[in-house]
């Protein structure tokens, strides 16, 4: 079985530089041969095939057989009675076909008796309506177990692509700090050089050093939380390989969420609303077929039998073409009335589950919408937030070489880009998780099983 999901990375905005981590394609590919979760929605896939079988009425051929012996203690006229007979419902059509063969032999008569019966339902199960109901039924249950195999399906695959998500983002703090200590180690640098020429005071010293321990501190904590989100990562996947690779770039959905604003009919639309819809229909069959049961049995019946008998010394050879009819009704039948009114009571409930889930499903996805623009809205800041920090700590730098600011004032502007930068890896992550959330919500991340 081959499992469908949309290509993640071209749904991306933005890029993150990553180096010596484990490419989202690989890592999705080994989502899906080796999760065990994964393994189990495979195994219950592949259940549909034959569960509409284990639930479908039965059109087999019967054979039945008897074969009876009699011993008489009066005399010497043994008996032997032979009946064999061999029939067959047809769901689809309401027919029921007969073969039977009868062989007696008996102490006044020997008798061969050959029959062919048809019998065909024309009202209560006319020509098939109640099996042409029961497959209906049948095959809306299977198309209900499907969609929410694709539904788990989904929910899971988002889940660990936000693991992923994590994991990059771990990788980019490790790798900002990382840059922070470096920038603190060449500020304690600088300012132990200008120590030596009598320019900075030995408090200056020391305040740059607390900044090179603090960054070394975070350092260690990025190495930690990189590491711990490797390992939940690879979590029932076994071993993967790490790329060995300069630059792995992951985009951040780069494409418009959803082509159409329409939330209504993505809310119709959903998987969530289509398992209600046809859990309405059933209960809809389920009415079908208690009124059904209510109605009287009529039924044609024809055939052809073949006596070749001798009885009473006489011999009778004889063929005959027989058609009729047969009726049976039940009065007063309270149980399947009960049915009827439950089935009934079921369905008004279930249309309005339908309803109420409909307005429920449109709102989450006008509220997911809303919060995929307003994290992209914050991202927007962020960018312009470091990019003018950025600009003003260059400018902080020169004015300290000149002896225009003093150092605290230095250390604070570099703590506050610092922030900023650290805000924008977090604020890139969260777009793309709201932006999984939303493809979740709308059935986009998973096309099909």
């Amino acid at each position: 079985m081959r499992l469908f999901l949309l290509p993640v990375a071209c749904l991306l905005l933005g890029h993150l530089a990553i180096a010596n981590v484990i490419p989202m394609d690989v890592y999705l590919n080994s989502v899906k041969n080796n999760d065990l979760f994964l393994k189990s929605i495979q195994a219950n896939r592949s259940r549909l095939e034959f569960k509409k079988d284990l639930k479908s009425p039965d059109s087999a051929w019967i054979l039945s057989i008897t074969d009876q012996y009699g011993i008489s203690s009066d005399n010497d006229s043994d008996t032997h009675r032979f009946t064999g007979q061999l029939s067959k419902t047809i769901p689809s059509t309401g027919t029921e076909l007969t073969l039977q063969y009868n062989d007696n032999k008996l102490a006044d008569r020997e008798e061969q008796v050959k029959t062919v019966q048809l019998e065909q339902s024309l009202l209560k199960n006319a020509f098939g309506y109640q099996g042409r109901l029961v497959y209906e039924d049948l095959n809306e249950e299977d198309r209900r177990i499907y969609l929410q195999l694709v539904e788990d399906y989904e929910d899971y695959l988002a889940e660990r692509i936000k693991n992923y998500l994590a994991y990059l983002s771990s990788y980019e703090d490790l790798k900002l700090a990382k840059k922070q200590l470096n920038e603190a180690r060449s500020l304690f640098k600088e300012i132990n050089e200008r120590r030596k020429k009598s320019i900075a005071r030995k408090v200056d010293v020391d305040r740059s050093l607390a900044e090179v321990l603090d960054f070394q501190n975070s350092v260690i904590e990025a190495e930690m939380n990189f590491s711990s989100a490797e390992i939940k990562l690879s979590e029932g996947l076994g071993e993967i390989q790490l790329a060995k690779v300069k630059t792995f770039e992951v985009p951040f959905y780069s494409r418009p969420i959803q082509e159409t604003n329409d939330s209504s009919s993505l809310a119709n639309s959903s998987r969530v609303v289509q398992l209600k819809e046809s859990e309405l229909k059933s209960s809809q069959i389920a009415i079908d077929l208690n009124e059904n049961d209510l109605w009287p049995e009529l039924k044609f019946l024809v055939g052809l039998s073949e006596d070749e008998s001798s009885r009473f010394g006489t011999a009778v050879n004889r063929r005959e073409s027989f058609f009729g009819l047969s009726f049976e009704y039940k009065f007063d039948d309270s149980i399947k009335r009960a049915e009827l009114a439950q089935s009934e009571f079921s369905n008004r409930k279930r249309s309005l589950e339908l309803n109420a889930l409909k307005d429920q499903v449109q709102k989450q996805i006008r509220d997911s919408r809303g919060r995929v623009e307003k994290q992209k809205e914050r991202l927007e800041i962020y960018k312009k937030q470091v990019e003018v920090l950025s600009r003003l700590y260059s400018e902080e730098q020169r004015r300290f070489r000149r002896g225009r600011v003093d150092l605290e004032t230095l250390i604070e502007v570099k703590n506050r880009l610092s922030r900023a930068r650290t805000h924008l890896i977090s604020q890139k992550v969260e777009v793309a998780k709201v932006i999984v959330d939303y493809k979740a919500l709308t059935d986009s991340l998973v096309e099909k099983l």
